[in-house]
């Protein structure tokens, strides 16, 4: 009885206001409205927790891979042979992990101190596909990629992987970027092509040494 009166006060109470009486003839949505509410937070923290884990799972994952694997190839302790394999056959879930990049661009360096420069670009490009063009990351391995295709005779790629530079605007780089593609389509007898990507370099670049070389193969394809 004494809940019966206590309810029907609260009821009497709520109804002296507009927003009372709203309240009261909306009792129920809004306290399933509230019940949801509370479900999505719980939701929102599990989810985040669970994230959290998972991070850190990757971590751990990224980190153990690199303590086996690359850092003894890196201090000379296991042949390239089976470090190759091993990069090329990494785990999908840790291919592209930030925190192993500066290590695989390392491994990638000492594949080519060694003559295994179509290894090297094959592990780096597998790395360049995780990334997407304008991140810091995708001009990290680009730039070395880049080179290591052009020491592989590979010109068409190299130019590839400088072209998907220049398209991303990087800001940084931009002159280095223009000279090479104006220095690859010269050697391969594309002066109008070269031509174009030299004089963006003298253009926009003027006070660079990277305009001063663009000077030079300009004066070539004059001769």
């Amino acid at each position: 009885m004494a809940n019966e009166t206590q309810a029907q006060t609260l009821d009497e109470t709520l109804n002296k206001t507009d927003l009372g009486h709203v309240i009261n003839e909306n009792k129920k949505p809004i306290m399933i409205a509230g019940v949801i509410l509370i479900l999505a937070i719980i939701a929102v923290s599990i989810y985040k927790n669970q994230s959290n884990q998972k991070a850190n799972e990757l971590l751990n994952e990224a980190y153990k891979f690199q303590s086996s694997v690359i850092t003894p190839f890196v201090e000379g302790d296991v042949q390239s042979d089976a470090t190759v394999k091993s990069l090329l056959n990494i785990k999908s879930e840790i291919l592209g992990n930030p925190n192993l990049v500066p290590a695989v661009l390392e491994a990638a360096a000492k594949l080519e101190n060694e003559g295994k420069t179509a290894e090297a670009t094959q592990v780096l490009q597998m790395w360049l596909n995780e990334f997407n063009a304008g991140s810091q990351l995708y001009l990290f391995i680009a730039t070395k990629l880049a080179p290591m295709y052009e020491d592989a005779g590979n010109a068409d790629k190299a130019i590839e992987v400088y072209e998907s530079l220049v398209a991303a605007n990087y800001e940084v780089l931009q002159g280095k970027m223009y000279l090479e593609l104006g220095r690859l389509y010269l050697a391969k007898g594309n002066n109008e092509k070269a031509t174009t990507f030299l004089n963006h370099v003298v253009e926009n670049h003027e006070s660079t040494e990277y305009a001063k070389y663009a000077r030079l193969y300009l004066q070539q394809i004059k001769k």
